[in-house]
């Protein structure tokens, strides 16, 4: 990262994902995630950058009377709730399999600082064809009538 920094000027990168890499701990799995995060917040202040670390949840929670599941949050991901504690900012990407408009959420669970934006959520619909994601109607609606 600091090599790509150097020579091609990157102000971020991405670790896809925390539990593909190779992990060995002899204390505590939370500690050692604990000491892990530190590690690399430490390296993004000291170069500068912003890390991107994709975490997957432990197995998800269906929600009671329902076929569908919760919404993860940081304290749902593999390993420790540190995911949280030391995180300055949390995204959730959702998937609701049972929704049949096949809606993908993205939920901004935390922000450290006000200034940095703020808690909330919106829809998105995946065109096959383009490739891309796009607002659901509901959001675009929600949108401009927060702008006018």
């Amino acid at each position: 990262v600091r090599q790509l920094k150097d020579r091609v000027g990157i102000d971020y990168f991405v670790i896809d994902a925390w539990n593909k890499l190779e992990h060995k701990y002899t204390d505590s799995e939370t500690k050692y995630i604990g000491e892990s995060l530190d590690k690399i917040a430490m390296f993004c202040e000291n170069e500068n950058v912003h890390c991107f670390l994709v975490v997957h949840p432990t197995k998800m929670r269906k929600k009671k009377d329902s076929d569908s599941y919760e919404v993860p949050t940081l304290y749902d991901c593999a390993g420790s709730s540190n995911f949280y504690n030391k995180s300055d900012n949390g995204i959730t990407i959702y998937r609701n399999f049972a929704d049949d408009n096949k809606t993908t959420e993205v939920h901004i669970t935390k922000i450290k600082f006000t200034h940095w934006g703020q808690l909330g959520s919106g829809a998105y619909h995946y065109d096959t064809i383009s490739g891309r994601f796009y607002l659901t109607m509901y959001d675009r609606e929600e949108i401009w009538h927060m702008n006018n």
